[in-house]
């Protein structure tokens, strides 16, 4: 709901008041936000590999806090160049904190009710978009959008502060299997599903 609500609300929300200020063409200011997505195309590309060796906890709080300095770098531009080099960091972040990070922790932690869990977590991020929609078009009214970026970083910092505390890469590592695990099966079945969790090699 934070991130990628956020995210959904960058380009619109700060287009003029950026290029006003900035004296930079929209075109210019959309430029940037290409390099964003592609800079995200290819984060979430090579996320897969990168989420099997590091898991998802560790790569997500330091991604998190690579874009709240993203936005911080952006409440601080002044030329396009500074633009495009907030806005790339920001993209390199989305494959690893965004809706694949979040299929592939749905995938681990339950195996049932994945479509609904999913479905909610998808929701999230349109109720996140509206809720910004308002809260950072209140903040660049009243304090600009220098003040607004950094209102951004703040809370996506938090988010990596919740995600390294309270997440983590598989039930297992808290005493648990993933929801549903073995549910319609027999006990030998759910024998199977406790090693593989718990990290036991049978």
């Amino acid at each position: 709901a934070v991130h990628v609500g956020i995210i959904n609300n960058l380009s619109g929300l700060f287009i003029i008041p950026v290029t006003e200020e900035l004296q930079i063409t929209r075109g210019s200011f959309s430029l940037s936000f290409s390099i964003r997505s592609l800079t995200g195309f290819f984060s979430t590309l090579f996320s897969g590999i990168f989420f099997a060796k590091f898991g998802f906890r560790k790569l997500a709080t330091v991604f998190l806090l690579v874009t709240a300095s993203a936005y911080g770098l952006l409440g601080s531009s002044q030329n396009m160049a500074m633009l495009i080099i907030a806005l790339a960091l920001a993209g390199m972040s989305e494959g690893f904190c965004s809706t694949s990070a979040a299929s592939r922790v749905v995938n681990t932690w339950f195996h049932t009710n994945q479509g609904l869990v999913l479905g909610l977590v998808t929701a999230s991020t349109g109720l996140g978009g509206s809720l910004f929609s308002i809260i950072l078009s209140n903040s660049i009214a009243a304090n600009g959008w220098r003040a607004a970026y950094y209102l951004c970083g703040i809370l996506v910092a938090g988010m990596a502060v919740l995600i390294f505390l309270i997440s983590r890469d598989r039930p297992g590592q808290i005493g648990l299997l993933p929801y549903g695990a073995g549910q319609h099966h027999g006990k030998k079945a759910r024998k199977e599903h406790r090693d593989h969790w718990y990290g036991y090699d049978p």
